[in-house]
């Protein structure tokens, strides 16, 4: 009943039947990080860009796909479509949709993914992600209420801050970047 439940639920929020709900994206070493901006383009734009999908899948060159980096340049990296947001409509946490789309590839026997998540950074603290934000907010940065959450747009802001200093610019919050963002809100 709970299965039935929940397809029923995911039906109604969009899902479309067949179409994935996100597909490993392989990116070139020159990929610009700034393509991971939330908007959806054809895969034929990904491939004319250099980018394929993991694990031996395909997907229909006329599907629209967002490209996503939540561990920015140290892990994997995806292309979301439709039905990734259809999850979304249970609980609109980025880190949600992607756990329950996971789950099911590996219930399914999917693919495992190509590239690995990473293991040796130490993630910001809510207190730390608030500074980062602050600070993001005090040089020009927008990066939102001040919230202790690094969501797209703290992702985004910080992504201008790398951008603007040369810096690899896949918005993804470290401790040097907090560091690096801190050290320029006080200079």
């Amino acid at each position: 009943d709970a299965l039935a439940s929940a397809a029923n639920y995911l039906t109604n929020s969009g899902w479309k039947r067949g179409e994935p709900w996100a597909l490993e994206a392989i990116l070139p070493a020159d990929i610009d990080y700034g393509l991971a901006d939330g908007v959806k383009r054809p895969m034929s734009y990904w491939t004319s860009k250099g980018l394929t999908i993991g694990g031996g899948r395909t997907a229909a060159s006329n599907l629209k796909a967002e490209l996503f980096v939540p561990a920015g340049a140290h892990g994997p990296a995806f292309f979301l479509y439709d039905n990734f947001y259809a999850i979304k409509t249970y609980n609109n946490a980025d880190s949600y949709a992607l756990s329950i789309g996971l789950l099911a590839d590996r219930l399914a026997q999917r693919p495992e993914l190509t590239r690995a998540w990473p293991t040796d950074i130490t993630m910001l603290n809510k207190t730390q992600v608030r500074t980062l934000q602050a600070n993001l907010n005090q040089l020009g940065y927008d990066a939102g209420v001040v919230d202790g959450i690094a969501g797209r747009r703290t992702r985004s802001a910080l992504q201008g801050f790398q951008k603007d200093r040369g810096l690899l610019a896949d918005g993804f919050p470290t401790m040097a970047m907090l560091q690096a963002v801190i050290e320029a809100a006080n200079g």
